[in-house]
């Protein structure tokens, strides 16, 4: 058998194992996504219900998200007033959401539905 022959042989194993090394690199990445988005979706769900049982815990969080939320399409999604600016940040009223508050009424509404 020539080097040649042999080399080539080793450098083709080489690729392969180089090719199942990423393969399994691309299932653990997406494993932990999967994990992340599940942990996400449940932390989620027991704000959502904290919210639900304390009127003044909802309305902390939503001031929070006030300031948190820039995008327009994050922001519509609490039905909260479109920025205009992803980066502008709006001047905030203490107390509840009632007449002058930058939480509105659709907003209250919207994280109870």
């Amino acid at each position: 058998m020539e080097l040649s022959d042999r080399l080539k042989r080793e450098q083709e194993a080489l690729e392969k194992q180089r090719k199942r090394v990423e393969a399994i690199k691309r299932e653990e990445a997406a494993k932990e996504r999967k994990a992340d988005n599940r942990r996400k979706i449940l932390l989620g769900a027991c704000i959502k219900d904290w919210m639900d049982k304390d009127e003044g815990k909802r309305q902390m969080m939503m001031e929070r998200l006030e300031v948190f939320l820039k995008r327009d399409e994050d922001r519509r999604a609490f039905g909260m007033t479109l920025s205009g600016n992803a980066g502008s940040k709006r001047k905030r009223s203490s107390g509840a959401a009632s007449e002058g508050s930058d939480v509105s009424d659709s907003t209250v509404a919207a994280t109870r539905a």
